[in-house]
């Protein structure tokens, strides 16, 4: 019998491993080959024991190292630049200031103030009993833990998550998702977004399916946080949802409604004149502005984009982004037409930041999951070999956003229209790929644990019951 390459494993283990008859075959000694090995090292991940636990521990400690390296080689260290703006501006709200007045010297923009709805700043006033140090602490732990539950969220619609294994898979997808330059901004930056994001996801996968009642609560408290989430109610009402878009609505409005009564006055300032400013957020030629208004600043510049042409392409993506996404609800992947809707959202804003971009590693996991599922032959593919070449290479693509635009293209070009085709092109790949994502992203297919599939949804006379059939009359 061939020993093992791997060590000998503990009683403790062997005792959860299933012992199967092995099957003799070309090349097998016994059913000792590699496929047992591998059934072997799997095991260790399988049990509920100390040493799985351990391993799997390990292994996700050993991820969060890598992808710390990752962010530190290719990321730039930004200090929780917009912590600290949300962190004194609140400060000084609560001393008696006006949030909205509130402006912090910058080299680029000259300053920078609060640019969220008063409901944002009554969330973040508990954060003004702790130090600075403390506030940016802990931003980043809720940030990984965020990023963390989203994983699962994703991942617990296609997986078995339970024990060792789970948390081996989803601690390292999770390391592999904060060295997506999104995700890590977040962290750099101390940014809001993984928050809004994880919101959405939980109330599409998990709410709607366990809590249907509660359904829309998720997204209008991130739309009552930050507008942008708002597109997702168009998308509760393109699918037909109205209960679950009216609680949306209404879970915005009564987030709202108490901010006004806390602070009356700067939700009428918010909400009648701040929001309307978009010169607060910045220049919409940055490089680092992935949406279609910020492709069509960078051609122009330094001239202002048509606001005809921009509101034209937005209003037809859109349309076109909320089709594909009913379209994937309809075949039962709802969480993959949140994706579409995320991602054009960040599209037709006026200004998406990368690190508004989070929406970036759900894609990515689903296209890994599609692809993978394809492989094994457990998804309706279409389109066949082309259709697969397409997601890898929308997969493969989606590695660009570990390394940040800045890092191959100048990102203070005073004149872009002058900057030639090739850093235009360098610059906008991140909003190519999340046309591509609009466009192609499919839906996934999956037997939820011997359930049966929970999709494709069907329509009633799909699911009706067959009328009982006939034996036609004898002849006479």
């Amino acid at each position: 019998m061939r020993k093992s390459w791997l060590p000998k494993v503990p009683a403790s283990t062997a005792s959860c491993m299933e012992s199967k008859p092995a099957t003799a075959g070309a090349g097998d000694s016994g059913g000792f080959g590699p496929r047992a090995s591998a059934m072997d090292f799997n095991s260790w991940f399988k049990c509920r024991s100390v040493a799985g636990y351990v391993l799997a521990a390990a292994g996700v400690a050993a991820a969060g190292f890598a992808s710390y390296f990752v962010a530190s080689l290719w990321g730039s260290p930004r200090n929780q630049f917009d912590l600290k703006i949300y962190y004194s501006a609140v400060k000084y709200w609560v001393g008696g200031g006006n949030l909205y007045s509130y402006a912090q010297p910058d080299a680029v923009m000259g300053t920078l103030g609060f640019t969220y709805p008063p409901f944002a700043a009554t969330l973040m006033t508990p954060m003004t009993l702790l130090s600075l140090g403390g506030a940016r602490l802990f931003a980043v732990c809720t940030i990984v833990l965020a990023v963390v539950l989203l994983t699962w969220a994703i991942l617990a619609q296609s997986a078995d998550l339970r024990g060792p294994r789970g948390i081996l898979i989803v601690g390292t997808v999770a390391a592999f998702g904060l060295t997506l330059e999104p995700l890590r901004e977040n962290v750099t930056y101390g940014q809001v977004n993984t928050y809004l994001v994880l919101l959405v996801v939980v109330d599409l996968a998990v709410v709607s399916r366990y809590a249907p009642r509660w359904g829309g609560v998720g997204i209008g408290l991130a739309a009552a946080i930050k507008i942008t989430p708002g597109i997702f109610v168009l998308y509760l009402i393109a699918t037909g949802r109205w209960r679950a878009a009216g609680v949306a609505v209404g879970a915005a409005a009564a987030a709202t409604l108490l901010s006004a009564i806390i602070a009356p006055a700067e939700t009428w300032e918010y909400f009648l004149r701040t929001l309307w400013d978009t010169s607060r957020v910045g220049f919409p030629d940055s490089l680092f502005n992935q949406s279609i208004n910020g492709l069509l600043a960078r051609l122009v510049s330094p001239e202002v984009p048509n606001k005809i042409l921009w509101i034209v392409c937005a209003a037809f993506i859109l349309a076109f982004g909320l089709w594909r996404a009913r379209h994937l609800f309809r075949l039962g992947d709802d969480l993959a037409g949140g994706v579409i809707v995320g991602t054009t959202g960040l599209l037709i804003s006026p200004v998406s930041w990368t690190h508004h971009a989070v929406w970036a590693l759900p894609t990515v996991i689903v296209l890994v999951i599609v692809i993978s599922q394809r492989t094994k032959g457990s998804h309706p593919s279409r389109g066949g070999w082309l259709g697969s070449i397409g997601l890898a290479s929308l997969a493969i693509a989606a590695f660009g956003w570990i390394v940040e635009p800045s890092r191959y293209v100048d990102d203070l070009i005073p004149d872009w229209s002058s900057a030639g085709w090739t850093s235009q092109l360098l610059a906008c790949l991140p909003t190519l790929w999340m046309v591509l994502v609009v466009v192609f992203l499919p839906a996934r297919s999956f037997d939820r644990y011997g359930e049966g599939p929970s999709t494709p949804r069907r329509s009633a006379a799909a699911t009706a019951p067959s009328a009982p059939r006939t034996m036609p009359a004898p002849k006479p």
